[in-house]
């Protein structure tokens, strides 16, 4: 049996604080960096009135302030639903975020969401900060209970789904952090490529970040800045969608540095991609599914071979 050990990014923050926590594009944070924007955010989320448990969702798109956000949630007590909401008329934009029970949104940027017949209020992550930068982190806040993340599925119909999910009965520790994930303070950065707001991609980033890995951030794909970004920082994991999976084994471009484990999931792998993207990229790829409802298959690149299809 592998051995698992709890771990959280606050830790990592109090042994490695100038370890570089998230990278996107050329904004950055530290570790200790982001566990002090994700305490403000949290403490601005509980001054500002929301009971614990809240449903919070945001469109914040992947990067430092996406994952404070993240962070602040899940330590906190409250419910997270990332959502990208640019594709989406103000009536679906609605009905979604209904159908979640969101408390408050959370805005990149509070001129986008002027809409006064939304469901709930907005603000932005600056306005929580500063909220949650008045008092001193020694000040009470309300009772904290579990912080979760909640996602959405496109399912068969094309327009996003919220997957209501139970909240946990205990409050936030962190994460067991498992040696065939490739995540912790003793591994490179994991490699975040594909679109954020599905579990099948924030959960093994946000795993990562949690074990004590750096989160690099792919904002403008292609496979040769896939490869680029693998090879900069000497990343260790990654997660690819199969669509994106067949453009690097069609590019043909491995990168010099070899990960460790990539991931992919959310749709079918065919047999053929597969074997062609194990002869390319080695025996690194792990399959999962059914994240987002809450029921995981997985399945390694030995196990794979022993069982293709």
């Amino acid at each position: 049996m592998q051995q698992q050990y709890m771990w959280n990014p606050w830790r990592t923050a109090e042994r490695y604080p100038d370890r570089t926590a998230v990278v996107a594009d050329e904004e950055a944070l530290t570790f200790g960096e982001l566990t002090g924007a994700a305490d403000r955010l949290g403490r601005g989320l509980a001054l500002s009135g929301l009971h614990s448990g809240a449903m919070v969702s945001t469109d914040i798109p992947p990067g430092p302030r996406f994952f404070a956000l993240a962070l602040a949630a899940l330590k906190y007590g409250y419910g997270l639903f990332p959502c990208d909401t640019s594709d989406l008329t103000p009536d679906q934009e609605d009905k979604l975020l209904t159908d979640m029970e969101v408390a408050v949104h959370v805005s990149a940027s509070r001129a986008e969401h002027r809409d006064p017949a939304l469901c709930c209020p907005v603000t932005t992550d600056g306005e929580l900060s500063e909220l949650g930068a008045r008092v001193p982190l020694t000040a009470p806040v309300p009772a904290v209970g579990a912080g979760y993340l909640a996602f959405s599925t496109s399912g068969t119909t094309g327009v996003p789904q919220g997957v209501p999910r139970a909240r946990p009965r205990r409050p936030y520790r962190g994460v067991a952090v498992a040696p065939r994930y490739e995540a912790g303070t003793d591994r490179g950065p994991h490699l975040m490529a594909s679109p954020t707001y599905h579990l099948g991609t924030l959960g093994p980033a946000l795993y990562a970040l949690q074990a004590g890995s750096a989160v690099v951030v792919q904002r403008a794909w292609s496979p040769a800045g896939f490869a680029g970004l693998i090879d900069r920082h000497a990343a260790d994991s990654a997660m690819l969608s199969p669509d994106l999976l067949l453009a690097v084994v069609e590019a043909g471009h491995a990168p010099a540095h070899r990960l460790r484990a990539l991931f992919h999931g959310g749709s079918a792998c065919p047999p053929a991609v597969k074997r062609a993207a194990i002869a390319l990229l080695g025996p690194v790829l792990h399959e999962y599914y059914g994240t987002s409802r809450s029921t995981l298959t997985e399945i390694t690149t030995p196990e794979w071979l022993a069982h293709p299809g």
